[in-house]
């Protein structure tokens, strides 16, 4: 990332993840000089979570973006959840 920075007209790295390993890679990212952190998270169930990704768990995602933002971190959160499904609203 720090070469990226090196780049002439670049004035901001962002990385999207899938946010299960931003609790222990959060302040390395933003040592490297990641400003910002756009999070693919398709539902706020985690039930719905689980089956839908596989691996790990909504609670590993949310601590995730909480150590982002600590870090120093913008996070953001995109979704591609259902249009049908509506999931609570949440706070990390």
């Amino acid at each position: 990332c720090r070469g990226l920075r090196e780049i002439p007209g670049v004035e901001e790295l962002t990385l999207t993840t899938n946010g299960l390993l931003l609790p222990e890679m959060a302040e390395p990212l933003k040592a490297a000089g990641v400003d910002r952190i756009n999070v693919s998270l398709d539902t706020l169930d985690p039930d719905k979570y689980r089956k839908i990704t596989r691996i790990g768990s909504l609670d590993q995602v949310l601590a995730g973006i909480r150590a982002a933002r600590d870090a120093g971190l913008t996070p953001l959160c995109s979704s591609a959840g259902s249009t049908t499904t509506r999931s609570p609203p949440w706070r990390p």
